[in-house]
């Protein structure tokens, strides 16, 4: 007999899209072409960031996305002209379309990782699935205020910067979290090909 609890969760909608989502970008092909789009994301970002910021120090983007105060945040982008602060919006467009591509990327790995047999995903292994799209969902909040404060250096706030900051720790955080994840599951696979 099934438990209720755990039939009514399955019996869920939203969860039973996610759970089709889960098995569909499951796949081999959806992981490699993510990282190759990944990949070619983030090196072109960073070649544009640097660009943009000076390659003279190449932390200086990150530099931005943690900057926490109005101070920190004006040290790195203030001396930018008004050229460049419209060349760094511009890329930033970019950066609209990257965090879908590696969360999805991130997810179709963990879900290749964790799909079992049975008949549905365990709770756990549908919630490490979402996390990198929450990543993604903190990345667009970041990119918002980024668009919003590089249009207009002078109605710059404390509190936005600290909200964009704050998106920003929680996206690393939980990009983080999905690599360790991966990082657990595929070594946890490799042990168990090993012992058979």
């Amino acid at each position: 007999m099934k438990d209720p609890e755990i039939t009514g969760y399955y019996e869920n909608v939203f969860v039973l899209m996610l759970i089709d989502y889960y098995y569909k970008i499951g796949r081999k092909s959806v992981v490699i072409v993510g990282i190759i789009l990944s990949l070619t994301f983030m090196l072109t970002l960073n070649l544009l960031g640097m660009t943009i910021l000076g390659a003279t120090d190449p932390s200086l983007p990150m530099k931005m996305q943690l900057a926490f105060t109005k101070e920190n945040f004006l040290q790195v982008v203030g001396n930018l002209s008004a050229d460049e602060r419209t060349f760094a919006r511009n890329t930033l467009l970019l950066d609209f379309i990257y965090p879908l591509v590696y969360s999805t990327t991130l997810s179709s790995i963990i879900a290749i990782l964790t799909i079992k047999t049975e008949e549905y995903p365990w709770k756990r292994h549908l919630i490490f699935f979402v996390l990198p799209y929450i990543a993604a969902i903190f990345d667009y909040i970041e990119n918002i205020f980024q668009f919003v404060m590089l249009g207009d250096l002078n109605n710059i706030t404390d509190s936005n910067v600290f909200l964009m900051s704050l998106a920003a720790s929680i996206k690393w955080s939980l990009v983080a979290i999905s690599f360790v994840i991966i990082i657990f599951y595929l070594l946890t696979k490799i042990k168990n090909r090993v012992t058979k």
